[in-house]
């Protein structure tokens, strides 16, 4: 029959001549961990058209805080593959690292309602939370990923979660007394610890104890030489970590060295003029207030 010969020929176009993909995610989140960005590129100059190679290079540009350069890679894996929601993501997460928040946002949710399972659209959204000051939704976020555990979500978004929920506990004690202060923050130092045991050489370990550290009270274990050497441990990992410059700053502003407040804020803003939280430090309007001083 007729019918029957536009079946088949549809069946052909969808199977043989239209693009396709099939990411695990999980698996390409995790060595974007672990990959240098050179070789990546080597891998992509290789084999230009693989999606696989082109979505672990989208990771690589974000992982070395290069958005933009993010940015054009996810925008081809979009065209090309529509339906690549992750794609999408990594759209959403260039956008956000260069301030958009209500724009990644409403991609986000989006992909978090028709792809609740894709757990890096959820943690970027509990970071917008995070940055939102709702930490109670930030909380909730996270802790829903952790309570499916490690194999089910994958090391790297459980790393992350993991890692986010104990900054985010820190960011609430840190807006009590001192006393809600003292007990707690054992809780907080034992997390990063934990973290840091199965991870690392991990950046953002580094900074989560230097911020910890820096913001705490020395009952509770703050101490600004150490927060020093901790932020550093993580710039040395991650020398594009506009973060953790800022922080160096405010540690300096704090000892009453100007010129060291001046060289870090100035090499937090280089790398990442739209900070807030060098912009934050440098009109004294921080949220993240320091308290170990």
């Amino acid at each position: 029959m007729w019918y029957k010969k536009i079946v088949y020929l549809f069946l052909f176009l969808v199977i043989f001549c239209l693009p396709s993909y099939a990411l695990d995610w999980k698996t390409l989140h995790k060595k974007a961990a672990y990959t240098r960005l050179d070789q990546v590129v080597i891998q992509v100059k290789r084999n230009p058209t693989d999606s696989k190679n082109l979505y672990l290079l989208g990771l690589a540009y974000l992982n070395a805080n290069e958005p933009d350069k993010a940015e054009v890679i996810f925008k081809e894996l979009s065209a090309t593959y529509p339906e690549m929601f992750e794609a999408q993501w990594g759209l959403s997460e260039a956008a956000s690292r260069r301030g958009d928040l209500a724009g990644s946002e409403k991609i986000l949710v989006e992909i978090v309602n028709r792809h609740p399972e894709f757990t890096p659209a959820q943690i970027s959204l509990a970071y917008i939370k995070f940055n939102q000051k709702n930490y109670d939704k930030t909380l909730e976020i996270v802790t829903a990923i952790l309570n499916q555990g490690k194999n089910a979500v994958g090391e790297d978004a459980y790393r992350r979660a993991y890692l986010l929920f104990v900054a985010t506990r820190g960011m609430i004690i840190n807006r009590n007394g001192p006393i809600v202060k003292f007990i707690y923050s054992e809780d907080v130092t034992l997390g990063f610890a934990s973290a840091r045991s199965y991870m690392p050489k991990s950046a953002q370990v580094y900074f989560g104890i230097g911020v910890f550290l820096l913001m705490s009270p020395p009952a509770a274990g703050g101490n600004l030489e150490r927060a020093h050497d901790y932020l550093l441990a993580a710039i040395n990992i991650d020398p594009k970590s506009s973060d953790s410059y800022a922080r160096l700053a405010q540690i300096y502003k704090i000892l009453g060295s100007q010129s060291g407040f001046q060289k870090y804020l100035n090499k937090a803003l280089k790398i990442d003029p739209q900070n807030q939280t060098a912009l934050d430090i440098k009109n004294k309007i921080s949220h993240f207030t320091c308290i170990t001083g």
